[in-house]
């Protein structure tokens, strides 16, 4: 493999590779590994890279920005929408996540009964709240989590969309 420059110390890509995929998780289905030994583009997305080893950027940018009023799983950027992550486990994981701190590197901890019931509360309190978007890690990994989740979010009445985020489709 070739030096990457980039870094102080010079290190073989093979060696930035095995300090990310001891820091981040990774795990694909046999089905994708086959896909992603046919396709860069595919295989970009899902294996680890020694670019991912460089600092750069924030550590945490899951979190920049955000108001989850201490509530778990929820998140509250724009006025009018709530995302709900009841669950932070995935099919495959993602290299680009942006939640990495917490798929790829962190515990993957769902929302508690009591973390849903208090996000749902404070959904329903706010009727600026029109859109609810379920997400993850991938909230399709774990169907009764989703259906306990959707049951909850379906009869809030000023909500007009809900949307679930999957990579699993």
């Amino acid at each position: 493999m070739n030096n990457v420059t980039n870094e102080k110390v010079h290190r073989t890509e093979r060696e930035m590779v095995l300090d990310v995929i001891g820091k981040f998780r990774t795990k694909m289905s046999p089905a994708l590994s086959r896909l992603a030994k046919q396709s860069d583009p595919v295989a970009k997305q899902f294996i680890p890279s020694p670019y991912e080893a460089l600092d750069f950027g924030t550590e945490k940018p899951f979190e920049e920005g955000k108001n989850n009023h201490g509530i778990y799983g929820l998140e509250r950027v724009y006025e009018d929408r709530a995302v709900l992550t009841p669950y932070f486990e995935c099919s495959a994981y993602c290299r680009y996540c942006f939640k990495k701190s917490r798929t790829l590197a962190g515990s993957a901890k769902r929302m508690s009964d009591e973390d849903i019931d208090k996000a749902i509360r404070f959904i329903e309190s706010d009727s600026r709240i029109r859109t609810v978007l379920i997400t993850g890690g991938d909230p399709l990994v774990d169907p009764r989590l989703l259906e306990k989740v959707l049951d909850k979010v379906f009869p809030i009445p000023h909500i007009r969309n809900i949307r679930i985020g999957t990579r699993n489709i």
